[in-house]
């Protein structure tokens, strides 16, 4: 009858150390999806290498900086979701 702490998406080889291991999440390609980050932290870094579009702030931003991996400086949701809209609207595949 006491509360326990679980961390369901842990991995032991997570390189950031998280309780939430993103790249677990997305381990492999993606079968012709599009992949979006929008982050600002250390739990970001991994996955953001393999996403097609990445929006940053913070943390995640100077990662991407230090490390030229593309992506697209954002302040916040407004940003995130005007740059998405015009992404899509180039990179968005339209069902055969």
């Amino acid at each position: 009858e006491r509360w326990s702490l679980a961390f369901p998406f842990s991995r032991p080889d997570c390189k950031a150390s998280l309780g939430n291991c993103k790249c677990s999440h997305r381990p492999g390609t993606s079968g012709g999806a599009l992949d979006v980050v929008v982050g600002d932290g250390r739990s970001d870094f991994c996955i953001a290498s393999r996403a097609h579009l990445v929006l940053a702030k913070g943390q995640l931003a100077k990662h991407c900086q230090a490390n030229d991996i593309a992506h697209w400086p954002i302040a916040g949701f407004d940003d995130a979701t005007d740059v998405l809209a015009a992404w899509l609207a180039r990179h968005a595949r339209i069902p055969a």
